[in-house]
């Protein structure tokens, strides 16, 4: 409740975007999730359906790892390198 008085930032943390599916025709959802901003970290980008690009014609990469994730910022997905996450056999950078 006191997040949603200071109106700043709000987080849903999902691991799996099949669970999430129930709940997209619910009103919190509705209200606190708009769908083109957000961050997926992972393999997964192109095939899941919560945050969505502006256009259907950008290539996302299949197998960028765990390392890297898409920000949506508006609708516009960029490739992100995650800090701190390495995958095996991966040296430190």
């Amino acid at each position: 409740k006191n997040a949603q008085a200071l109106k700043k930032c709000h987080y849903l943390i999902i691991e799996s975007a099949v669970k999430m599916n129930n709940y997209t025709y619910s009103n919190w959802y509705k209200k606190y999730v708009s769908g083109d901003t957000g961050l997926w970290l992972g393999n997964g980008a192109g095939e899941q359906y919560l945050l969505k690009p502006m256009t259907s014609t950008f290539k996302f990469l299949n197998t960028c790892g765990q390392s890297y994730g898409y920000s949506f910022v508006k609708g516009r997905p960029s490739l992100v390198k995650l800090l701190g996450m390495k995958e095996n056999g991966e040296e430190n950078e």
